[in-house]
């Protein structure tokens, strides 16, 4: 239509930037792409060259956003709520708000013994927050079951489990009705004599169970948290009695409480959505490579039973053909179905702090992690990835060498220096020396093993330092270095390739400086095809796809002249010339090389010598705006 010239009479109508762009982008829609541009070219490369929507992409990044998101929330609404009452509960029963405290002596036991019951009934007295004392465990319990909770008045007596070392088991009863601040020494003698007797000796754990209703009044409705907590006093190990306080936190909401919190599960529902949407999209791609690896064997296939030779085609291992897929694939859905599962999680009237927030924590980090796909096409984005897949067997297999000399070291230091707590067991040996390699509390470990060990203790770690640091550690660096440098050296010969690939595709466009005027401003970026290094790096593949699904010789014999030069009709003979020749150049297959090139360079020039004339001719053609 912009070649058609006007009716007599009617103005020329100038088409605004807006109409030129669309048509552009239309042109851009009917452009068909080559199997091996769908496969392994960069959406957003996709979106230039061919006009088609990145959709993986952007849901990608979409629920990248979505996801955080979800974490901020929760981990403002609920875990740091969680955090710091934990931390007050564990003052209040343990008299340490870290969660674990020792007592080596048997009055420091029974006094925190003590202070325990006495808070636990009085725990309206002595805490700042809304908190009722229960005994059922209603974390994990139906919403029925909670509405029962909310009424239940408070609990008569609580439950003290004593287990002994012949692993028998008793189970008492303390009573609320008899235990007062003022009397509470006397009453635990009565109730827990073992407890102010030799028979604590034998006693291998204490522990007292209950459960506590806590109302949030910090959010706009009342937000209900519900605790089932377990002070165990360990006496395992000889010496000391380790107490430490378990619980599990849950939230419970009543459904006609739910109006203020709609977004949020809203949120959650958008969430699923766009996760099985980009479920999908993956399901698809990966869908379209099988298709492809079956048509590639079945075309092996038949060229064997013809007879044939097909280089391409029998070399073409299982290894060519996994270059098809990609493990991101696997990441993106396991990401997808974790994102799921979390909202799902969240969307519960009662769930379980830890385990939601566990799911949302696995959930982000595979969604950010899978972002970093898209960063394959770009060498210098994606060296961390490369420097890792290079160096990874390397340090592994250096590391098979070290380990035997770290655990010398361990069982020196844990049979020589087990008086010191960094040397006590296996576990605090191995984290110790780590931590020396690393670098951290050196100065600590020099003088603990110098007051435990000796001159033999600081020599000891003389040489471990040594050994480790200036030997091992360096080491190590330079295989990471060593890989980081063949990442870099890769990552610049994709490039080159890179260039290449988008020089053979720009001729698509220009095949030379005569043709470019012709072409409307719109179409003439040249834009570079970034393709994937899992097609850039595999020949064999690359001549199996150019063998099924773009033969270039049948390309080339397209080519034919489009009839004389028609002194009359230029302008005709010029738009049924330009489309073949710009047709086959296009779907050149990036493997084949110069020679092939210059013979299709040689056929087009022949005919656009014979056929343009003079270059005066051609100009006044070209003046005439075709489009």
């Amino acid at each position: 239509l912009d070649c058609a010239e006007p009716l007599p009479g009617t103005p020329m109508v100038q088409s605004s930037a807006c109409c030129g762009w669309a048509r552009a982008w239309c042109r851009l829609r009917r452009r068909r792409m080559r199997i091996h541009e769908e496969v392994f070219l960069h959406p957003f490369h996709k979106l230039l060259k061919y006009g088609r929507f990145p959709a993986t992409l952007f849901m990608h990044a979409f629920l990248v956003v979505l996801v955080t998101c979800q974490m901020l929330f929760y981990l403002e609404k609920d875990i740091k709520h969680a955090c710091f009452t934990a931390q007050h509960f564990s003052s209040l029963f343990l008299g340490n708000p870290d969660g674990t405290v020792k007592f080596m002596q048997l009055s420091q036991l029974q006094l925190a013994v003590q202070q325990a019951v006495s808070n636990v009934f009085f725990i309206d007295d002595v805490t700042f927050n809304d908190v009722h004392l229960r005994v059922g465990n209603y974390t994990h319990g139906s919403e029925e079951q909670l509405a029962l909770a909310l009424e239940e008045p408070d609990p008569e007596s609580i439950p003290v489990t004593l287990r002994f070392r012949n692993q028998s088991v008793l189970t008492l009863q303390l009573f609320r009705k008899n235990f007062t601040r003022a009397s509470a020494e006397v009453y635990l003698r009565e109730a827990l004599p073992m407890l102010y007797c030799d028979d604590m000796r034998h006693v291998e754990d204490l522990s007292l169970a209950f459960s506590l209703l806590e109302i949030s009044h910090t959010v706009p409705v009342e937000y209900h948290f519900l605790w089932t907590l377990a002070m165990h006093f360990d006496g395992r190990y000889a010496g000391q009695f380790l107490g430490r306080l378990d619980y599990t936190v849950g939230t419970f909401r009543r459904r006609n409480e739910m109006r203020d919190v709609v977004w949020a599960s809203t949120g959650n529902c958008v969430v699923i959505g766009v996760a099985m949407v980009a479920a999908t999209l993956i399901v698809r791609k990966t869908y379209r490579s099988y298709v492809v690896v079956r048509q590639l064997r079945e075309a092996r296939d038949a060229i064997l039973a013809r007879g044939e030779d097909s280089c391409h085609l029998r070399s073409l291992s299982w290894r060519d053909e996994s270059a098809l897929f990609s493990w991101w694939w696997a990441v993106g859905l396991g990401s997808h179905l974790l994102q799921v599962l979390a909202s799902l999680r969240c969307m519960r009237t009662t769930a379980d702090i830890a385990t939601r927030f566990g799911l949302i924590g696995w959930s982000c980090f595979l969604t950010w992690l899978n972002i970093c796909q898209y960063f394959e096409n770009f060498p210098g984005y994606y060296v961390t990835f490369t420097t890792l897949g290079k160096g990874m067997r390397s340090v592994c297999q250096y590391m098979a060498s070290v380990i035997p000399i770290l655990t010398a070291f361990m069982l020196l230091g844990c049979g020589n220096f087990w008086q010191s707590a960094a040397f006590q067991d296996i576990t605090s040996s191995y984290a110790s020396l780590f931590s020396l390699l690393n670098g951290d509390m050196v100065h600590d470990t020099f003088v603990d093993l110098g007051n435990v060990g000796g001159m033999f203790g600081q020599a000891y770690l003389y040489v471990f330092i040594f050994i480790f640091i200036y030997i091992i550690l360096n080491a190590n660096i330079a295989i990471i270095e060593e890989a980081y440098q063949a990442a870099r050296d890769e990552g610049r010969r994709q490039e080159v390739q890179a260039q290449d690939f988008s020089m053979q595709r720009n001729r698509a466009s220009s095949m030379d400086s005569v043709f470019e005027p012709l072409l409307p401003p719109s179409l003439r970026f040249k834009t570079k095809a970034r393709m994937s290094p899992r097609f850039l790096d595999n020949p064999a593949l690359q001549g199996a796809l150019a063998e099924v699904f773009g033969d270039f010789r049948r390309r080339a014999a397209s080519v034919v002249m489009p009839g004389a030069f028609d002194q009359e009709r230029p302008l005709d003979w010029w738009l049924r010339a330009l489309p073949l020749w710009t047709n086959a150049l296009r779907h050149v297959p990036v493997n084949y090389g110069e020679e092939e090139l210059e013979a299709l360079g040689s056929l087009l020039w022949e005919h656009k010598q014979a056929a343009a004339g003079s270059l005066d001719d051609f100009n006044r053609f070209r003046n005439r705006g075709v489009s």
